[in-house]
């Protein structure tokens, strides 16, 4: 319902009950004209704070005039006091899960990127091993195709050099990737 000139409003800013005792009589707000056409006769908002401040409005109405005197508006305000550290309690629940499901997504977030971050460490020693092996296989075909003429040698030592070759810029994709997977994240 719009708070704008009803009643509840009148309760959240004053901080106090407010009864009426007839609507098909007298209404104190303009907001109450739909609240009478739909048959409410008598209605009462009891505000519900707490130390920390407001949580809500308890409002009760009746079809029959005149039903809220003095006994049922001071029951109906003890039930906001009791009321009212529930609502409170409810919210700081719901504020606590929130915060916690962040906390949990984060640490889900942290542990992946720590994860990629070793994978990444790992593929980079592992790189660094591969290509000072693959130069040491390089160096040595380079070498001996210097010392060779045979044709059939010279033919096995340009396969080893193009599948050493290959494997270094196979390797560097990796990293390439893997260095683009970091940066990502």
């Amino acid at each position: 319902l719009p708070l704008a000139g009803s009643g509840i409003e009148w309760a959240v800013k004053n901080r106090r009950t407010n009864v009426e005792a007839d609507l098909s009589r007298k209404r104190e707000f303009p907001r109450d004209d739909g609240l009478a056409d739909r048959g409410v006769r008598s209605i009462m908002r009891v505000p519900m704070v707490t130390r920390s401040g407001l949580v809500g409005v308890l409002s009760l109405s009746s079809s029959h005039p005149n039903v809220f005197g003095e006994r049922e508006q001071a029951i109906a305000e003890h039930v906001a006091r009791q009321i009212a550290p529930a609502f409170e309690n409810a919210n700081l629940y719901e504020e606590v899960r929130q915060a916690l499901e962040s906390l949990r997504s984060t640490q889900e977030r942290t542990v992946r990127v720590e994860r990629l971050s070793a994978m990444g460490e790992l593929a980079n020693g592992v790189a660094h091993d591969f290509n000072n092996a693959l130069l040491a296989i390089l160096a040595q075909t380079q070498l001996l195709m210097r010392q060779s003429s045979l044709e059939p040698h010279m033919k096995s030592l340009r396969m080893i050099e193009r599948t050493a070759t290959d494997s270094a810029q196979a390797v560097k994709k990796i990293l390439d990737l893997v260095k683009f997977d970091s940066d990502a994240e």
